[in-house]
């Protein structure tokens, strides 16, 4: 009723742990009615990328993301990076992303990152701190691991925005509620 088709508790979804297998495997089945025919100028490569370039959007909508801010994307697989470029396209000034697989970092950079880290050689944290006003405006928390989950309130300035889009496979993460609760943090979290 209110457009939020992605909260009706019987929508069915690919990828979802705990409710569906994901589409990473060589084969995967489907119902019939969550087939959707491709545009004939529409390439199988391009329709694929339809929902993660949905969710990217729906993450920097959802927390705002304006022109001129910063934002910090933790993970840059497929969601991490069409985060990457509706950040960009909403005009978000500097664009940091981390992740600790460098052939993904050089992708984040080909589609709009500022600057990456590979968090095995360098602190996001650290550089963070940098940052004027000691964080960034918007954090987009794409990996879906406890270690990024837990890190992401400590990269944020005060009254900066937590955006939970990574699926985790494990039910509980933590959050560090300290850190969110000094800097008066927003936190945001995306259903497909």
């Amino acid at each position: 009723r209110k457009g939020n088709y992605n909260l009706c508790k019987n929508i069915k979804m690919l990828a979802i742990p705990g409710e569906r297998d994901g589409v990473n495997a060589e084969y995967c089945t489907h119902d019939a009615n969550m087939r959707y025919k491709l545009p004939d100028n529409m390439t199988t490569l391009e329709g694929a990328m339809i929902e993660p370039l949905a969710v990217g959007m729906h993450a920097t909508e959802l927390s705002d993301a304006r022109i001129g801010e910063t934002a910090i994307v933790l993970g840059s697989g497929c969601i991490g990076l069409c985060t990457v470029m509706s950040l960009k396209a909403r005009g978000v000034s500097e664009i940091y992303v981390a992740d600790v697989m460098d052939k993904r970092l050089e992708k984040a950079l080909e589609v709009g990152a500022t600057r990456v880290f590979n968090s095995t050689r360098e602190s996001i944290e650290e550089f963070a701190k940098t940052l004027p006003g000691g964080g960034a405006d918007q954090v987009y928390e794409c990996a879906g691991n406890r270690i990024t989950t837990l890190q992401s309130c400590r990269l944020i300035k005060r009254a900066g925005k937590v955006t939970l889009v990574g699926v985790s496979p494990e039910p509980v993460l933590e959050l560090d509620v300290a850190t969110l609760n000094a800097m008066e943090g927003v936190v945001y979290s995306v259903y497909r």
